[in-house]
């Protein structure tokens, strides 16, 4: 039997930020797909299955925020931490999507997202639905 590999879409338009992400979660076993536009990112998720999604709320030609209305309307349960470079955003994300699992501020540390990663997956695991997000 194949052992569950996740699979995180990275939606960053940093591409030194997503080299960053992409060997740092390769290196601890998760396999990655990245893109750095947000009309892209919401094509790979109703095209594809992942088990959590990396989104930059700064993202050009669609922006994470229209990304996060937009997975609501599609009715997709996918995880999502925010990963963003706007401070002050923690109110506000509670009210706009039930999918953000937690956020970080840029610059953070690679262990601090690995610890948001893992948290979510241990909640999705043992099947808890957690509406709101922790702060990091």
């Amino acid at each position: 039997m194949t052992p569950f590999v996740p699979r995180i879409l990275i939606a960053e338009d940093e591409q030194r930020i997503v080299s960053f992400l992409e060997k740092g979660l390769r290196q601890q076993g998760y396999e990655t797909v990245s893109t750095g536009q947000g009309d892209r990112t919401i094509q790979l998720i109703l095209e594809n299955g992942f088990d959590l999604v990396l989104l930059d709320l700064g993202l050009p030609v669609k922006s994470g925020w229209a990304v996060l209305n937009e997975i609501e309307e599609a009715d997709r349960s996918i995880p999502v931490i925010i990963i963003t470079a706007q401070e002050g955003v923690g109110d506000r994300l509670n009210d706009v999507s039930t999918n953000i699992s937690s956020y970080l501020v840029k610059p953070f540390r690679f262990s601090v997202l690995l610890d948001a990663i893992r948290e979510c997956f241990a909640s999705d695991e043992l099947g808890e639905s957690d509406d709101s997000y922790d702060s990091i």
